[in-house]
């Protein structure tokens, strides 16, 4: 999974090419006023880590306006390489200006399962079984990410890196029950358009349950 996340921003992947197509288009004059966000939802917090390493290459004082991760497979370490560099850098590097984080609480995650066959969530499968060293602190866990947020480096970012917790139904900035189910929850997703846009979308033009099941 790592390295298939991993493969198409090596040099002369197709990954790589497609990037500075991408980036050849944006820096066109009459594109200069498009901003660059984000999405990752389980294992894209895995590719979106590589690929902001090859973007950076590509293209050196460019700004990320918001990166949002859905109950990212990300082992904390790979924040800590990847992200968090981007997080703390000065304006006129290349860097990501926010950052959030949609996670389930320990308790969703436990309450979770894998086809019925795991009782617990993907990412307790990737933490305990999947990784090369096991247990592996994963960015999407509750109980990893609340111990990345009492480091001082990261505490430093202040709101420029958040993290939100889904308790299921009810909660205003995300709702989902389930590891795969962040992207299908209307909450989350208008709230990771709220941030996109900047403001509350209008009428007309939030996600509905209908536009979502799919």
């Amino acid at each position: 999974m790592k390295a298939g996340a991993e493969l198409p921003f090596l040099p002369q992947r197709a990954g790589t090419q497609t990037l500075k197509i991408f980036l050849d288009e944006l820096a066109k004059a009459d594109t200069t006023h498009l901003k660059v966000h984000f999405v990752g939802h389980s294992t894209g917090g895995i590719l979106l880590a590589y690929l902001l390493e090859t973007m950076e290459e590509l293209a050196p004082s460019l700004r990320i306006e918001t990166c949002t991760l859905l109950a990212p497979a990300c082992s904390v370490d790979l924040f800590r390489s990847h992200y968090y560099p981007y997080l703390a850098a000065p304006a006129g590097d290349f860097g990501i200006n926010s950052m959030q984080v949609f996670n389930l609480t320990d308790q969703l995650e436990l309450d979770d399962h894998v086809g019925q066959v795991y009782r617990k969530s993907l990412l307790y499968l990737v933490s305990r079984a999947f990784e090369e060293d096991t247990p592996e602190a994963i960015l999407g866990m509750q109980k990893h990410a609340n111990q990345l947020l009492t480091e001082p480096p990261v505490q430093d970012l202040g709101d420029a890196f958040k993290i939100h917790y889904s308790q299921g139904m009810g909660t205003p900035v995300t709702a989902s029950s389930s590891h795969g189910g962040f992207d299908n929850d209307v909450t989350t997703m208008n709230s990771v358009l709220t941030s996109i846009l900047g403001k509350e979308p209008a009428d007309g033009k939030r996600f509905t349950r209908e536009i979502l099941d799919y």
